[in-house]
């Protein structure tokens, strides 16, 4: 067997990206994310939505390896993981993988 990555499940990879990117609530928390890491109160604390939409939303977003999580106390803080957003973006417009 080769251990050379599936080009299905990495098709299917960045079909999950652009599929969470599509909702204008997960783009508009990506955006907030990439100003600094906040807490799931502190991002439905600027919607017009309750706390557990915002979950669903950000768990579409950690689904598709765009944000990670980590526990501080009680709370869970997100961040965005831009390297994972720059390699999937950047084939999708012509530019090079890595940054310069």
């Amino acid at each position: 067997m080769s251990s050379a990555p599936d080009r299905g499940s990495r098709v299917q990879s960045v079909d999950d990206v652009f599929t969470a990117v599509a909702n204008r609530h997960r783009r508009r928390l990506l955006d907030l994310l990439l100003d600094e890491p906040q807490s799931v109160s502190a991002l439905a604390a600027r919607f017009d939505m309750r706390r557990p939409g915002v979950s669903e939303h950000l768990k579409v977003l950690k689904d598709a390896g765009l944000v990670s999580e980590a526990r501080h106390g009680r709370e869970r803080i997100y961040r965005v993981d831009a390297e994972r957003l720059r390699a999937v973006a950047a084939p999708a417009v012509g530019a090079p993988r890595t940054a310069p």
